[in-house]
């Protein structure tokens, strides 16, 4: 027999509406700065309402869930806040005694309920961020701007829309050590003019000489890695130690300039052979991510090494990992030669069908250790 309820019903609007509803422009969710990920449905709009699925939405907020079969009822529990979900009558019940009538219906085996009601409740504040067509949750954690935001994710955003291509785009990430520099602006044309997104991994003594390029390459929609501060083997590898103390001095100079950090990191002259376990280790509890390259455009030799050469490097190496299916890490460093090279790379990458990424924060590293973590 069905409990009976009584509480004060609630009639409000769940709506939220969004323009455009191609499987491109599904919605994408983010909760604070963390893009939801939905493996096998996408969130879904049905007049003008956004409806989720009921237990991805529960672990996003780092809330539990607990079923009740029988009364064909779902409780969503965070910290001193629950909500009861009565799929039945299309009710959701508050520990507070109130009821709130709204539509919610089951897709594929997926309870949906409508995401700005039950995220309203736990006290978020939904927002619609329309160039992107994203809906954003946030509460006092949220830090950062919708622009910084967006600018953040770019990479993983674009690897959702793209997730359910049936013909998927070739990627290439394209990387660039020891800035910012005096040649990052030019390096920042080429990347716009390609319409293409880059890694960077900075060192604090760099960014204190061009405080104002590392503004530039954020506002480019580009990502941030750290790089440390001495860039001398004999110091920064002395120990575990003094490893992960550069990477966290060189954090908090990007921190300072641009409101917020990276766990992006790449150490100088790459992590092998000197990142053994105990290294790696050390910088993995740090919550860093060690990322190395599969491609070297080898100009960091010398100088006098010619920007034709270093397209030819690169091209000859993108082809070998065509072959084998491997998406390319391309090392490059701020140099002038490098600068001019660039155009050349991006224009031979985009014709032969590229996509040229950034590296996204929350994505598994690649390093020559093959550890993922």
């Amino acid at each position: 027999m069905r409990k009976v309820i009584v509480c004060i019903l609630i009639f409000i609007s769940t709506s939220l509406t969004i323009f455009g509803e191609d499987n491109y422009n599904q919605p994408l969710i983010i909760i604070n700065e963390d893009l939801i990920y939905y493996e096998n449905i996408s969130p879904q709009i049905k007049g003008g309402t956004t409806f989720v699925p009921i237990s991805m939405f529960a672990t996003s907020i780092d809330g539990i869930i607990k079923w009740d079969e029988e009364e064909n009822t779902a409780t969503i529990i965070k910290e001193d806040k629950k909500v009861e979900v009565d799929f039945e009558n299309e009710i959701i019940i508050t520990n507070d005694g109130n009821c709130i009538i709204c539509n919610m219906y089951t897709d594929n085996g997926y309870l949906m309920i409508p995401f700005k009601s039950i995220a309203s409740y736990f006290g978020y504040t939904v927002s619609y961020i329309e160039s992107e067509n994203i809906i954003r949750a946030t509460d006092n954690d949220a830090v950062i701007s919708d622009e910084s935001l967006i600018q953040k994710l770019k990479n993983k955003i674009f690897k959702c829309r793209n997730k359910n291509n049936t013909t998927e785009e070739k990627i290439v990430y394209i990387t660039f050590d020891d800035g910012p520099s005096l040649y990052t602006q030019d390096i920042l044309q080429s990347l716009k003019f390609y319409n293409s997104n880059a890694t960077f991994f900075v060192l604090s003594s760099s960014i204190h000489k061009y405080p104002d390029e590392l503004e530039k390459i954020v506002e480019g929609g580009h990502s941030i890695g750290l790089h440390g501060v001495s860039h001398d083997v004999k110091q920064i590898y002395k120990s575990p130690v003094s490893l992960v103390t550069e990477m966290k001095n060189d954090s908090e100079v990007v921190m300072s300039k641009i409101g917020f950090t990276s766990n992006l990191i790449r150490t100088p002259y790459g992590s092998f052979p000197y990142l053994t376990k105990e290294y790696r280790d050390a910088c993995v509890s740090e919550g860093y991510k060690i990322w190395d390259w599969n491609v070297d455009s080898k100009d960091a030799l010398g100088a006098d090494i010619k920007p034709s050469i270093i397209v030819k490097n690169v091209i000859e190496q993108v082809k070998e990992h065509e072959k084998n299916n491997v998406d390319p890490i391309i090392l490059m460093h701020e140099t002038l030669n490098s600068s001019i090279a660039l155009p050349q790379i991006l224009n031979y990458l985009t014709k032969n069908g590229y996509k040229v990424i950034s590296i996204d924060y929350n994505e598994n590293p690649v390093n020559f250790w093959h550890d993922s973590r």
